[in-house]
C-alpha cells in the first residue's frame, strides 16, 4: 500500500485548469496502465441489512475478474469495505480517497494498493470524478446521494461524460428516481436528465453496463 498526499504537480494542474476540463478530459482515455477504472460510490456504514453488503462483494469481485481497477471513498467498512474486499480479491488496482475528517470517522482499508488523503471533501469528489472511466452507486446515505448529484451535475452542463450506472438494488432508489421523476413532471429539470444515467436492477445488469462502458472507453483510448 503506498500513502500518498495530494502531489505539487496534481495541485498546481487544479489551479491552472478548470475542474471540467481536467475531468471531461480523463474520460477520454484508460489510465495510464490502461486500465477501466470504476469509481463506486455507496455507504460505509455496517448498519444496513447485510443483503446490500454481500451484493457488494460479489460485484467488487467481477470489477476484479474483468482486470479493472477501483477508486472508492477509502473505508475498510460497510459496503466500501464489502466492494473493495471484493475487488482485491480477484486482482483489481484499489485506490482509497480519504480526507482527514473522515479518517476520524471511517476506517481506512490499508490493505488498498493506494490510500489518498484529499484537503476536502470537494477535493475527494473532484479526484473520483478525474480518475474514473465510469461512476458506479450502490445503496448509501446522504454522502452517497451528494456524490451522485454532484457528478451528474456536471455531466448535465457537459463537464463530465463517463456514464453513471445506479444500481437500484431491492428497489432501494425508488423514491429517489420518483424524485427525479418530479422535478420532470414541475419542470425543475428537463427529460434529458434521464439520458444522464442508466438504472440496472440486478447485479448481471450493472454488469452489463460496465462491460459497455469498459468497450466504449477502449476504443476512445484506441482511436479509430
Amino acid at each position: 500500500m503506498i500513502l500518498l498526499k495530494p502531489s505539487l504537480c496534481a495541485a498546481v494542474l487544479a489551479c491552472i485548469c478548470p475542474l471540467g476540463l481536467v475531468a471531461a478530459e480523463s474520460a477520454t482515455t484508460l489510465s495510464p496502465a490502461g486500465k477501466f477504472t470504476v469509481a463506486v460510490f455507496c455507504a460505509s456504514s455496517d448498519r444496513p441489512d447485510p443483503k446490500y453488503a454481500a451484493a457488494a462483494e460479489r460485484l467488487g469481485a467481477e470489477l476484479g475478474r474483468h482486470g479493472w481497477a477501483l477508486v472508492y471513498g477509502g473505508s475498510s467498512r460497510g459496503l466500501m469495505g464489502a466492494y473493495a474486499r471484493g475487488a482485491k480479491s480477484t486482482g483489481a488496482h484499489v485506490t482509497g480517497v480519504l480526507t482527514d475528517a473522515v479518517r476520524s470517522s471511517e476506517v481506512a482499508n490499508h490493505n488498498a494498493d493506494e490510500l489518498l488523503t484529499a484537503p476536502n471533501m470537494r477535493e475527494r469528489k473532484a479526484t473520483f470524478q478525474a480518475r474514473a472511466n465510469a461512476f458506479l452507486i450502490l445503496p448509501g446515505g446522504t454522502g452517497t446521494a451528494d456524490e451522485l448529484f454532484d457528478t451528474l451535475q456536471l455531466k448535465l452542463i457537459g463537464q463530465l461524460n463517463q456514464p453513471i450506472i445506479l444500481f437500484n438494488q431491492d428497489g432501494y432508489y425508488d423514491s429517489l428516481l420518483a424524485f427525479l421523476d418530479h422535478c420532470i413532471q414541475e419542470k425543475f429539470s428537463r427529460d434529458t436528465i434521464r439520458e444522464r444515467y442508466a438504472v440496472a436492477r440486478t447485479e448481471a445488469e450493472v454488469m452489463l453496463l460496465l462491460e459497455k462502458a469498459s468497450r466504449e472507453a477502449q476504443q476512445r483510448n484506441t482511436g479509430p
